[in-house]
């Protein structure tokens, strides 16, 4: 995924609209939270960090140009929702494909990548969703590890 680019800093007058408006931010964050099934290990308090850094963006993108105070506030709401959701995606590891197959039902295993494998392989991606590994599959893949490593020297 793409890094975010660093965002200049508030001018004073956006960072007194932001500050004016912070409390929007809590009942975009809980309406989204209700609404979605999100992972366990979010707490509130992250998700509002995440809400407020949509409100800074609303803010510092804001042109005025004479518009309502009510297009100001639906503005805010849906830059609040984005910068949500930004965060939570950037804290999510998953790829979209993976997630496409979570909703659909779909057992997802994440390969993970052992450390002494020269070619890319995983001895633990290779025998999820079997049994356990016998103690002679184990001694092997450990022997085979170590041979692996003394190549390398």
């Amino acid at each position: 995924m793409k890094k975010p680019t660093p965002k200049r800093p508030l001018t004073p007058a956006e960072s007194a609209r932001a500050a004016d408006w912070v409390h929007l931010v809590a009942p975009v964050v809980r309406l989204y939270a209700r609404k979605r099934a999100l992972p366990a290990y979010l707490d509130p308090e992250t998700l509002e960090s995440h809400g407020l850094v949509g409100l800074m963006d609303a803010s510092r993108l804001w042109t005025n140009a004479g518009k309502p105070e009510s297009d100001w506030r639906s503005y805010a709401k849906g830059r609040i929702k984005a910068g949500l959701i930004d965060g939570l995606r950037l804290e999510d590891k998953k790829t979209r494909a993976q997630m496409r197959r979570e909703a659909a039902g779909e057992s997802v295993v994440r390969e993970v990548s052992d450390p002494v494998a020269t070619d890319g392989s995983s001895f633990i991606a290779s025998v999820a969703g079997s049994s356990e590994p016998s103690d002679i599959e184990i001694k092997d893949e450990l022997a085979n590890a170590k041979v692996k490593l003394k190549g390398r020297v």
